[in-house]
């Protein structure tokens, strides 16, 4: 492959011509320059083994401070940071808790009258239905019903006719209560103190009769006078 030749035109500049000149702001005149007038020898070396020191404000603490903050909180500076922020929030699960009694049935327990349920558990007591009576007549105690209190009494103790003996033989028997001496002497020591007078009589016959019988070997009567207390 040949190539054809090409003349070329080098452009140079006079041999006379003088450049500008050109001054750098700021400089001293020692230092303004001609483009054909270098520097002598002795400030060329002057120059070029001079200690040039610029003078930079020193930052303030509180500007190092903020730019530390900055660069912690910044969530491209901190992957930890960004990935919570773009992490969704996920609620925690509710824990529920006790069930407390609505307003209402607390309301209509309060307005009970203690007549009126000693009425009702006066007509399942003669049904021999003593589960139910004894609901009744819990519910009056509760009212501040003496006689509610007890009538409570008188389904355990077992000197009461129509109340069986203790023991697990005596619920089967139709139309008696099963005998609990503990819990009647319980409900009596309860309806003397809401001021049934009868109350405290009967509870200390049944105490006397449970210590005759626990003398005499009963050891029902014995394990219920350890559990009355004296």
């Amino acid at each position: 492959m040949t190539y054809d030749a090409v003349d070329v035109e080098v452009l140079t500049p006079p041999v006379d011509a003088k450049m500008p000149e050109t001054q750098l702001e700021g400089l001293p005149e020692a230092l303004m320059l001609s483009a054909a007038e270098p520097l002598p020898q002795a400030e060329q070396s002057a120059v070029a083994t001079a200690d040039v020191a610029i003078a930079l404000p020193a930052p303030s603490p509180a500007t190092v401070v903020s730019t530390a903050r900055e660069v912690w909180q910044d969530p491209v500076q901190s992957p930890a940071a960004q990935l919570t922020a773009t992490e969704p929030a996920v609620p925690e699960p509710a824990i529920p808790g006790p069930a407390t009694p609505g307003p209402e049935s607390s309301s209509r327990r309060e307005t009970l009258d203690p007549t009126l349920l000693m009425d009702r558990g006066s007509t399942f007591l003669a049904q021999s239905d003593i589960n139910s009576a004894r609901l009744f007549f819990r519910l009056a105690a509760e009212q501040g019903s003496a006689a509610g209190a007890m009538a409570m009494a008188m389904t355990y103790d077992p000197l009461v006719p129509g109340v069986g003996e203790t023991g697990a033989e005596a619920g089967a028997e139709t139309g008696k209560a099963r005998a609990n001496p503990t819990a009647a002497v319980d409900w009596y020591r309860r309806a003397a103190q809401l001021g049934e007078r009868d109350a405290a009589p009967r509870a200390a016959h049944l105490i006397d009769v449970l210590a005759r019988r626990s003398a005499g070997g009963d050891a029902a009567a014995k394990a219920a006078l350890y559990a009355i207390g004296p």
